[in-house]
């Protein structure tokens, strides 16, 4: 499954970035869709996140864990 999520008050990239430092792969940008990210008035584009058979979930609970502290700052 993949999902692209925002988190208000934080930049895509930046969440990225963030994420990579904590050794979680990520990617975000407008992913080649610009006229949609454009329609959903997301002009900094979305984070995407995909987890598949070979994430753990200590990897799902990490990736959980740094997304619930950015989103309270």
């Amino acid at each position: 499954a993949t999902c692209a999520l925002t988190l208000p008050g934080h930049d895509p990239r930046t969440l990225a970035g963030i994420l990579a430092d904590h050794r979680i792969a990520v990617t975000a940008g407008d992913f080649h869709a610009p006229t949609i990210m454009s329609a959903l008035n997301l002009k900094d584009g979305a984070l995407r996140i995909g987890v598949l058979h070979y994430n753990t979930d200590a990897e799902v609970d990490r990736t959980l864990e740094v997304l619930t502290t950015l989103a309270a700052r």
